[in-house]
């Protein structure tokens, strides 16, 4: 093989050499950026409106009582074991919330009863938002609550309370 033949494949093959050392040098790293972003959006604010009541009862002899308010609004309250009276406070109804917050948002609705001591209790609480509830176009959610009011055999003449709390927050 001539010289300038050595010389000529000598320099093609340093330049595949070097061609390939930076190739595979310039693939072993490499940086691309993405965007890092946050929405806020408006909080939730919660407005306590009607009472959750369950009216007066006469509670039949030795019987445990029951008076379920559905959170409808449209059914009438219904007993077992007792018979609704008239007089002052008589008529039971639905209790009420409002909630304000952003617009179209899922939200999830709690409701905790508090406050009745035997013989009476206040269970099985239910709101009329729907199983996945959502804040309208408007930013605003109304909602009524029911529940299941039980009345021992034991209960004396008088007025029982308690509370029902409403804690909503975001899905």
């Amino acid at each position: 093989m001539n010289t300038s033949r050595k010389l000529l494949l000598s320099a093609a093959i340093a330049v595949a050499a070097t061609s390939m050392a930076s190739a595979a040098f310039a693939q072993a790293s490499d940086s691309k950026s993405i965007v890092a972003s946050v929405t806020v959006i408006k909080p939730i604010a919660l407005t306590a409106g009607s009472a959750l009541k369950f009216g007066r009862l006469v509670v039949d002899a030795g019987a445990t009582a029951t008076v379920l308010v559905p959170a409808d609004g449209t059914t009438a309250a219904t007993t077992t074991n007792a018979t609704q009276v008239g007089g002052t406070g008589a008529g039971a109804g639905v209790g009420s919330f409002s909630i304000a917050g952003e617009a179209d948002q899922s939200v999830v609705i709690d409701l905790v009863p508090a406050g009745f001591t035997a013989p009476v209790s206040l269970g099985s609480l239910t709101h009329n938002a729907g199983a996945t509830p959502a804040l309208r176009s408007d930013g605003t959610l109304p909602f009524n609550v029911g529940g299941t009011l039980t009345v021992g055999s034991t209960a004396t003449a008088g007025v029982y309370s308690g509370t029902v709390t409403a804690t909503v927050h975001y899905q």
